[in-house]
């Protein structure tokens, strides 16, 4: 449960943390606040039902005061996107010697970041669609110079939830959907679109918990879809 980059766990297991104050991050200033708000009260409640001591901490630029004015002494972050997953949070929280859930510092910017993150799976002979790399301010971009043929995905580089991403089918789509990318990031990918199945899959402690697939209603899994469950429909998987 504890993500600290030298992972420890807390002595006694969960009765200790029974006694400890535990304050579920969630809210914060990234695009995905309202997602991350419901996600933290989901927490919240299973929690106190479970018989935690838990309490609910905004995730914005005074949180390391909210932190020791509440006396929090275990973070379970509810936060989504930037400042939340991406390594940001996480170092606030190891300069506090506050034990927090999930990855650490290093792992958090890594995965945040989808052009670091791919270099590395390409380093290590994993397969990755085609793309290129595009920075603001650069000369105009010439779509007949795209290396790989269209449909094509157009994302910035370190937001989650497939905020700022468009599916782009057609060539008069791509100045739009460039102007949307780099309205969240300086700098973002382009890369070819290969169609597959969205399969979720929860571990716990190494131990995987089963897998459910995502089926969105719509061309794919935008960040509308993901925070309207009107969207998508959702199956359990067997047999994987």
């Amino acid at each position: 449960m504890i993500g600290r980059e030298n992972k420890q766990e807390l002595p006694g297991g969960k009765e200790e943390f029974k006694r400890k104050r535990i304050g579920v991050l969630m809210g914060g200033k990234s695009a995905e606040r309202e997602v991350s708000l419901m996600t933290g009260k989901a927490i919240l409640q299973a929690l106190r039902e479970l018989g935690y001591n838990a309490h609910p901490i905004e995730g914005d630029e005074y949180l390391a005061r909210r932190l020791a004015e509440e006396k929090i002494e275990v973070a379970f972050i509810g936060l989504h996107g930037r400042l939340g997953e991406d390594g940001a949070v996480q170092g606030l929280l190891e300069m506090m010697r506050i034990p927090y859930t999930g990855s650490g510092v290093l792992a958090s910017a890594v995965a945040m970041n989808k052009i670091i993150s791919r270099k590395i799976f390409v380093l290590n002979d994993l397969p990755v669609p085609k793309y290129i790399v595009l920075n603001k301010g650069e000369e105009e971009f010439d779509p007949s110079k795209l290396p790989f043929p269209l449909p094509i995905m157009i994302k910035p580089s370190q937001e989650g939830s497939s905020v700022g991403v468009t599916l782009v089918t057609n060539e008069s789509q791509i100045p739009q959907a460039l102007e949307r990318a780099f309205g969240y990031d300086q700098e973002i990918l382009v890369e070819e679109y290969i169609k597959g199945r969205e399969i979720e899959v929860g571990i716990l402690d190494d131990t995987p918990l089963g897998a459910i697939e995502i089926v969105p209603k719509v061309q794919f899994y935008s960040y509308e879809a993901i925070s309207s469950r009107r969207l998508y429909r959702r199956g359990i998987i067997t047999g994987l």
